[in-house]
């Protein structure tokens, strides 16, 4: 039994198209349900991915003409998707994975997003995720069947599988890759001192560049304007970049 739902509706002028001709069951998901939903324009090639509790008001605040890049982006399409595992934590979880996922689904040259691919306009990488009871069974029975039967044959992502974007270094150091609780607490102990010096030492593939990439973009988070000088490998600023823009 499929452990998550969707729906897909058309999307003219900033006006959901399509309710009508859905079941009650799906109109109450819609208003009433947690859910992830992903936008997207066939033309202008721009995907937006986000959560929600209340997916028609949250729909209504996208388009009540607050925010530009829903002015600009000539969304013509929405996926949403519920399903029993939709905690809080869920939503995070699979928030963040998803636009890691299209980030690096999309990322074809030299990190750059190509004229040809749609280009992720999020404007961060989603809420920090920690380890939550359950995150297997997301990853298993919601993440990856609704990339796979869902997104790729819809032509939605260029990618057939997610083990192709697993190994892509974007995906390896993204804030998807949950801290341990040693990890949040030092993260925590860290932006709550700011006047003190910290030296972290570990050998390769102890997760220090995690733990760096979360560290940067909860400071950010908390503090946009913030100025942040990291002296790293070259490819770190590459891929840290596409999440602190």
């Amino acid at each position: 039994m499929a452990k998550y739902s969707i729906v897909e509706l058309a999307v003219s002028n900033g006006n959901l198209v399509g309710v009508d001709q859905l079941s009650n069951n799906q109109k109450r998901a819609l208003e009433l349900n947690n859910a992830i939903y992903i936008y997207r324009g066939t033309r202008s090639k721009k995907v937006y991915i986000g959560q929600t509790m209340h997916f028609i008001e949250r729909h209504k605040q996208h388009y009540n003409g607050t925010e530009e890049k829903f002015s600009t982006a000539d969304f013509n399409k929405v996926i949403v998707i519920f399903s029993v595992y939709f905690n809080r934590s869920a939503l995070d979880d699979v928030e963040s994975q998803l636009i890691t996922y299209f980030m690096a689904d999309n990322s074809k040259k030299a990190g750059a997003v190509s004229f040809d691919h749609d280009d992720v306009i999020n404007r961060t990488g989603g809420n920090s995720v920690n380890e939550y009871v359950g995150r297997e069974n997301v990853a298993s029975d919601v993440i990856l069947p609704l990339w796979e039967k869902e997104l790729w044959p819809r032509g939605w992502v260029s990618s057939s599988t997610l083990e192709k974007l697993r190994t892509k270094e974007l995906v390896k150091y993204s804030p998807i890759k949950q801290l341990t609780p040693e990890q949040g607490q030092l993260i925590t102990e860290i932006i709550h001192n700011p006047d003190r010096n910290y030296v972290i030492n570990g050998d390769a593939g102890t997760g220090k560049t995690v733990l760096l990439t979360h560290l940067v973009a909860s400071i950010l988070k908390e503090r946009p304007e913030a100025k942040i000088g990291v002296v790293v490998q070259p490819n770190w600023e590459k891929i840290s970049l596409k999440y602190m823009e």
